[in-house]
Formats: C-alpha cells, structure tokens, sequence
C-alpha cells in the first residue's frame, strides 16, 4: 500500500511540476507601467513572456515636449521583448 501511494504522489507531484512549467513559459504576462510624471496618465499593458509592450501615443502637457520613455535612464526600445515587468518613465524637455 505505501509504494502505491508513494507512485500516486509523484504521479501528482510531476503533473503539478509540468503545470508550473507550462505556466511560467507560455502564460505568464507581466505589468508594463508607464510613469507620465507630468500630463495624463497612460494606461498600463499586460503582456505576455516575451512578447512586446505596444508603444503608447506620446502624451502631451503644456509648456513641455515629450522626449521618449525611458527605463532606468536610457531610452527604451519598443522592438524589446518584455520578460519581468517594468515602469516606463516619461522624459520631458520644458519649452
């Protein structure tokens, strides 16, 4: 009896294991913010692994240019695929 549970436990411990597997390559989706810091808001992405943020029309804010969004100060590059998620800052250049 113990060795047919121990079979049916590791049957159940693999099939959770392939799930998790499954779920971390294929399904999971992160959350791409986008920090206007001036202006309105932009509304945040769900993306999926590996897939690309789809870049947002450029906001606008009186008195101000919009210059780009930037991740931890350097330009970011929309052609990225997405694999944590991230906060994209809005640089701007005072008229």
């Amino acid at each position: 009896m113990d060795k047919k549970k121990t079979i049916i436990t590791g049957i159940a411990l693999l099939v959770v294991l392939v799930g998790v597997f499954v779920y971390m390559n294929f399904f999971r989706t992160y959350t791409v913010t986008f920090n206007t810091k001036l202006g309105p808001g932009v509304k945040t992405q769900e993306v999926k692994k590996g897939d690309k943020v789809i870049k947002p029309d450029d906001p606008e804010f009186e008195g101000y240019t919009f210059i780009g969004w930037y991740l931890n100060d350097e330009e970011y590059n929309f052609d990225t695929p997405v694999n944590s998620s991230i906060t994209l800052d809005a640089m701007w250049e005072e008229n």
